[in-house]
């Protein structure tokens, strides 16, 4: 109860002070631009939109938004995939985005920790799509947390410079630091 109001509280807060990209929740690719061709890049916008839902559902801890915002993603890469008839885009990051969201479409637990999982090589093949293709337009922080993966670590992407660690949720939620900014 006390979570709720707290949590509504935020809302409140972010939707009365008018800053957008203040937390990820607005985020909007939609002003993303790249190297790719024009179809391209406005795909490679929606995978982005999709995939900060994901994050945004796996630090909530709700697996049934990550499956969602993962068939979203599917579709998205997919028709990336389709679009590149050049071959622009490298095979190993367009192959481990395809896997990794099959990897979450098939988890089946409600703590998300298998999507969890799956979610460290889905953040580190979009990392490096966006790098590749000189993505620029829109701000997006690379983030890392040395404790994630039985302290391996793993990296992110997040709108927001505030971390909000999807690797761990509410457990420990602010775990992590911004190591790159893509601009």
């Amino acid at each position: 109860m006390i979570r709720r109001f707290t949590i509504l509280c935020c809302c409140a807060f972010i939707a009365f002070s008018g800053c957008r990209n203040s937390g990820s929740k607005d985020f909007d690719a939609g002003t993303l631009q790249s190297n790719l061709p024009p179809g391209m890049n406005t795909q490679t916008a929606r995978l982005l939109n999709h995939y900060v839902s994901l994050k945004n559902a796996l630090v909530e801890g709700n697996s049934g938004q990550a499956a969602e915002a993962a068939r979203n993603m599917e579709a998205g890469a997919q028709e990336l995939v389709r679009l590149d008839s050049t071959g622009i885009l490298s095979k190993t990051a367009t192959d481990s985005l395809q896997q990794s969201l099959q990897c979450i479409l098939s988890a089946r637990d409600e703590s998300c920790e298998r999507q969890r999982i799956c979610f460290k090589p889905l953040s580190d093949a979009l990392y490096s799509l966006l790098k590749h293709s000189g993505a620029k337009g829109v701000v997006l922080y690379h983030q890392y947390c040395p404790m994630a993966m039985n302290e391996h670590g793993a990296y992110w992407l997040s709108p927001s410079e505030k971390i909000e660690n999807p690797y761990f949720g509410a457990k420990m939620l602010t775990c992590g630091e911004v190591v790159d900014t893509l601009r």
